[in-house]
């Protein structure tokens, strides 16, 4: 009892540790699982990205299953018409041979009475007779006679005789035997059918097997084989699929070449494409020829040209763009400092003035500080030149800032006179002659960027 179980205790942590060797056996095919499904799927994304991006892989492959469909069926279709053509020529060879041992045995003495003992032994007599007259012949047959079911027994005894045949005596096929029964004797031709018998030691041969009535009520039948013409037709299968395997790739060998010799220019023309992007503007394509594609590589040329000189001339503008609202910043300060330092003289006497001058102050130094507001905007432009802006023409601007004085001065002029009035008036004019002289002396079509 002690011993049993000792022998107990010790079995529990061995079957313990089998279980844990096999959890984690178990865990391991598990990641491993895993981690082959991740790289299927990462090979998977690979091959699809490179379909979706490669025009010569699609290409290729189109014409490589392709080929494969026309290759296949034209291949179907020669190899049924050689094995027609060779079982034709099979037949008419095979029926000549059938037509001359008809004929033999119908010359054979006593066949056209009826079945008697010696009905076997004639049958035999027959049987080699036939074999050893066509013996010279390059084809090979087996040959068989006999009687209707019927006759086999007494006084015969004999189910007939052949050469050639394995495995006993042959069994003809039951429709065969009765278009042979019930076929004319006096206009006798030998009838075919194939058929699959058991010939020279081998199974199952397929081959033409002949069959025709002669003498009183005798049968006969011929078996040639179609093993030579089975190589034949395996040589011609060969053949046939090795050509075709080889037109396939030759197909797609010259799909990639013709697709290479496009997608080449297509493939220079977006790289170069991509440099002009990065700013390379002296990127070209050679031009080779006078073809379809010298006309891309030509166009893409022009292309690059017009863009590189459109470029320039946006350059040239920004030069003068900067200089123009450098000129008009500096060149609006002092006019407005003049007119800033009236308004705030205006604006500081506004409680001396009745209500409407009152108000009238207080609107000027509004507008003023709105205009100054826009001049420093002008000048943070000039130091920095934002790429996100908004093109305006410089007579806009100019038509902006005329109105704003001319509605400062109208609104004054209403409201009241003075000497500060008039003094605000000259300032404003002469503002108004400086920044017509900067825009007849600047160029018309130069612009200047409002930050957005």
């Amino acid at each position: 009892m002690r011993g049993a179980a000792v022998s107990g205790r010790a079995v529990a942590p061995r079957r313990g540790a089998a279980a844990r060797l096999g959890l984690a056996w178990f865990r391991r095919l598990i990641r491993l699982f895993f981690r082959l499904r991740r790289r299927l799927r990462m090979i998977g994304y690979r091959l699809g990205d490179t379909w979706r991006r490669s025009l010569q892989l699609r290409v290729i492959t189109a014409t490589f299953l392709v080929s494969c469909l026309v290759v296949t069926a034209l291949g179907f279709v020669l190899m049924q018409q050689i094995e027609q053509n060779i079982v034709a020529s099979k037949e008419r060879s095979t029926a000549g041979v059938a037509a001359l041992g008809l004929a033999v045995a119908q010359g054979t003495p006593g066949v056209k009475s009826n079945p008697s003992p010696s009905s076997g032994q004639a049958m035999y007599n027959i049987v080699h007779r036939l074999q050893a007259s066509t013996s010279n012949s390059d084809t090979d047959y087996a040959v068989f006679v006999t009687l209707p079911a019927r006759l086999q027994g007494y006084p015969v005894f004999s189910g007939g005789a052949q050469v050639g045949f394995s495995g006993g005596t042959p069994t003809p096929p039951a429709d065969l035997v009765a278009e042979v029964r019930g076929e004319d004797r006096s206009q006798v031709h030998p009838l075919v059918e194939p058929q699959t018998m058991n010939v020279f030691g081998h199974s199952r041969t397929p081959g033409l097997l002949y069959g025709a009535p002669f003498g009183s009520v005798y049968q006969l039948y011929y078996f040639f084989p179609l093993t030579s013409e089975q190589a034949s037709l395996a040589q011609a299968q060969r053949t046939l699929l090795l050509v075709g395997v080889a037109v396939v790739f030759l197909l797609a060998a010259i799909a990639w070449l013709v697709t290479r010799w496009v997608v080449a220019p297509v493939r220079l023309a977006a790289r170069g494409a991509l440099l002009l992007s990065t700013g390379n503007l002296d990127e070209r394509m050679q031009v080779r020829g006078t073809d379809d594609l010298a006309a891309l590589a030509t166009s893409f040329n022009l292309m690059a040209a017009s863009l590189q000189d459109k470029l320039r001339e946006l350059e040239t503008l920004s030069q003068v763009q900067r200089q123009f609202v450098s000129d008009v910043s500096h060149e609006l300060r002092t006019p407005l400092t003049t007119i800033r330092i009236a308004a705030d003289v205006l604006f500081a006497a506004r409680a001396q003035m009745s209500s409407a001058p009152g108000r009238s102050a207080e609107l000027l130094q509004s507008q003023i500080d709105r205009f100054e507001s826009l001049l420093t905007d002008l000048l943070e432009i000039s130091r920095y030149d934002a790429n996100a802006a908004t093109l305006m023409n410089n007579r806009l601007w100019a038509h902006i800032a005329n109105k704003s004085m001319t509605t400062v001065m109208s609104q004054t002029h209403r409201k009241f006179h003075g000497p500060y009035v008039r003094q605000l008036s000259q300032t404003c004019a002469a503002t108004n002659a400086v920044y017509a002289s900067l825009i007849a002396s600047g160029i018309p079509r130069a612009l200047f960027t409002l930050p957005v």
